[in-house]
């Protein structure tokens, strides 16, 4: 104010003083990065502990969206899985923030349609920059997803190449940090991991419970169904049906056809008897040429015009061979509860006799 000049001891006082400054800023910078960091590897640490309790493919899939977008802020993020068998890619399931995504659900994808084609046969995160141009597509040009300005495509690896992908992106071009596209990688490494387990369990569950041939429920995994079934018409006092069947002189058309033309009957008949059942209903092969239904909330009757439609279709099927066409027709008994027997044992042996 009186326009002196600093004296050298004022100097001195200053140039210590923005040195503490420069300090204490210093200090805070590296204080709030260290706890973003630190909040960061919380949230990497609490996704890696999701994936041990996830349960099935779509658990396992739930944990890497609750990761990723915890980790990156992403407002959408999608799983894919590779048919090696059919080579398809389909989306098992998305979520976008405040968007509707059922429509996306195991939705099938164009071959070479997108990002996510490039990055199962490349094997590498794509695309190079988050920021997506107006010629890149991620899924294929039939799935809009027309507000995202953002996404990352990350392969799921697992042995010799990738079986899926893991998509994130956002409205933000620059949503995505560096640090935060590496966690990301490592969640992907863990979904590939907690995904391969998923499928493994699955196809052992499905060999425990289902019947190699026809692909239906097997004989013991039909067993424990129709106690639960029994209980539960027997303490609400539901009728309940069982239909056993078998395919007519069946031994003659393995002798005659052979055991391959005689496995196709089966299969056939199978799914006979899958088309012409309710989703409620449970059908299995009993053994050998024997096939059973069971069928809740139903009666005798009921039964009886069920298995009169499934007679004449199973009739009017024709199976080719080398020796000539032939057709097969089967025999089907039915009882119910509580009109015919008063216990699960006397169920099956009556549709039996």
């Amino acid at each position: 104010i009186d326009e002196q000049p600093f004296s050298n001891g004022e100097l001195t006082y200053l140039e210590h003083l923005a040195r503490e400054i420069v300090r204490v800023m210093e200090f805070e910078r590296l204080y709030i990065g260290l706890f973003r960091e630190k909040r960061a590897y919380e949230k990497f640490h609490r996704a890696a502990g999701e994936f041990n309790s996830a349960v099935g493919p779509l658990g396992v899939a739930e944990a890497a969206f609750n990761a990723a977008q915890d980790i990156s802020g992403a407002s959408f993020a999608a799983l894919t899985v590779h048919d090696v068998e059919r080579d398809k890619d389909t989306i098992l399931c998305a979520r976008w923030r405040d968007h509707d995504t059922s429509q996306l659900s195991l939705r099938e994808l164009w071959p070479d349609g997108g990002l996510v084609s490039m990055v199962m046969k490349y094997g590498r995160a794509l695309p190079e920059s988050a920021s997506l141009n107006s010629r890149q597509v991620v899924f294929d040009p039939s799935v809009a997803i027309k507000s995202i300005r953002a996404a990352k495509v990350l392969p799921l690896h697992w042995n010799d190449g990738p079986i899926g992908t893991l998509v994130i992106g956002d409205e933000d071009p620059g949503f995505l940090s560096a640090q935060a596209l590496r966690m990301v990688e490592v969640i992907a490494d863990h979904t590939a991991i907690a995904m391969a387990n998923a499928q493994l369990y699955e196809k052992m569950e499905r060999m425990a419970t289902t019947d190699g041939l026809t692909g239906l429920i097997n004989h013991r995994h039909f067993q424990e169904r129709l106690e639960e079934a029994f209980l539960r018409a027997k303490r609400y006092k539901r009728q309940l049906s069982l239909m056993l069947t078998d395919i007519d002189h069946f031994k003659s058309v393995n002798d005659t056809y052979g055991h391959p033309v005689g496995d196709q009957v089966l299969r056939k008949v199978a799914e006979c008897l899958l088309s012409s059942a309710r989703k409620t209903d449970i059908v299995a092969r009993y053994g050998g040429e024997e096939f059973v239904i069971v069928m809740e909330e139903t009666d005798w009757t009921g039964a009886l015009r069920i298995a009169e439609r499934i007679r004449e279709i199973v009739s009017r099927q024709v199976y080719h061979s080398k020796l000539g066409s032939f057709s097969c027709t089967i025999s089907l008994g039915i009882a119910s509860f509580p009109e015919h027997v008063r216990d699960k044992a006397a169920l099956i042996k009556s549709a039996d006799q």
